[in-house]
Parts: C-alpha cells; sequence; structure tokens
C-alpha cells in the first residue's frame, strides 16, 4: 500500500534535524519500499504492507532510535491523500489555503470550543481527520494556528500548505 508520511516539526530553525537523505536510508532499512521524500520539512510517500498502527509506532521508533527524539508522525493513505485534494472546500482561494492532517477525528465537545474562538479573516472546514484552513491575510496574521487547533481539538496535527498538498499528490502520480 501507498502511505503518506508526515512528520511535525522538523528541521525547523536548525532544531530537531532529520536530513530527507538520511531518514529515506533508515525507512528502506526496515524493509520499507519506494521511499520518495518531498522537500525538508518531512514529507514521505513509501510502500508498506503494514496496517496504519503498526507502521506508525514502526516509524515513530525509528525517528526516536536513529534521531534520538520522538517525533508527531501523521500518516495517510493514498486514496486518502487524493480526497484531500478533490475535497477543497476552497477551490478559489489557494494563494494562503494550508491542510492541518490531524492524528485522529476530534471529538464534538472539541470542535464546539473551536467553533466558538474568534479566528477573524481566517476560515476553516473540517472534513474527517483534515481541517482546510484558509488565511485571507496570510499565515503571518493568522489566528487560527495548528497549535491553537491542537490545544481546542486535543488531537495532533501537522499543517502543509496548498502547493506542498499538490506536489505530495503529483509525487502519487509519477
Amino acid at each position: 500500500m501507498t502511505w503518506i508520511v508526515l512528520l511535525r516539526g522538523i528541521n525547523v530553525g536548525g532544531n530537531r534535524k532529520v536530513p530527507m537523505k538520511d531518514l529515506k536510508a533508515a525507512l528502506e532499512a526496515t524493509g520499507i519500499t519506494g521511499v520518495k521524500t518531498y522537500i525538508q520539512s518531512g514529507n514521505v510517500v513509501l510502500q508498506s504492507d503494514l496496517q496504519r498502527p503498526d507502521l506508525l509506532d514502526s516509524i515513530q521508533q525509528l525517528l526516536v532510535i536513529r534521531f534520538g527524539f520522538v517525533v508527531t508522525v501523521v500518516l495517510r493513505t493514498a486514496q486518502e491523500w487524493q480526497q484531500v485534494i478533490a475535497q477543497n472546500p476552497f477551490p478559489d482561494q489557494t494563494d494562503h489555503l494550508h491542510v492541518a492532517f490531524l492524528g485522529g477525528v476530534p471529538e464534538e465537545r472539541n470542535l464546539a470550543t473551536l467553533k466558538e474562538l474568534e479566528v477573524g479573516s481566517d476560515r476553516w472546514e473540517l472534513q474527517g481527520e483534515n481541517i482546510y484552513l484558509q488565511y485571507p491575510e496570510g499565515t503571518a496574521n493568522a489566528k487560527l494556528t495548528h497549535v491553537l487547533l491542537e490545544k481546542k481539538l486535543k488531537v495532533s496535527a501537522t499543517v502543509r500548505n496548498w502547493r506542498t498538498v499538490l506536489a505530495v499528490g503529483q509525487m502519487l502520480d509519477a
């Protein structure tokens, strides 16, 4: 099965370094095949017959052993990724569009607290385990950050801009 692996918070400001060539080699050493990476922010496409929980555990353990720190990992199948692209609720506003890939479906009560927040002109829409974030004023002025999402929804989140979402989608087609 084809999987997309998203690593949160690596290679930012020189901290938590995970060189993609080293990550690729470490994954391949475990028997995972077809490993391709996209930019240095932790986007990986790979092939594995492992089921989601086992693959998640395997990658998280590998990161601790090989790189020495815990990394939040979010997985999506190729089909789930293509659905993210196809179901974009803001197709005419992709300049400042991001997707927060959640580590699970938020509970309704936590979602209610997010709905109550004042987020200025930021717009969002939850679809399953993904939240589309549209920032008309750009990310520098965004009020609805991944930290706030995690705090209110009580699930992990890693955010990718729309260009990255599309680029990873093209990797799946190649």
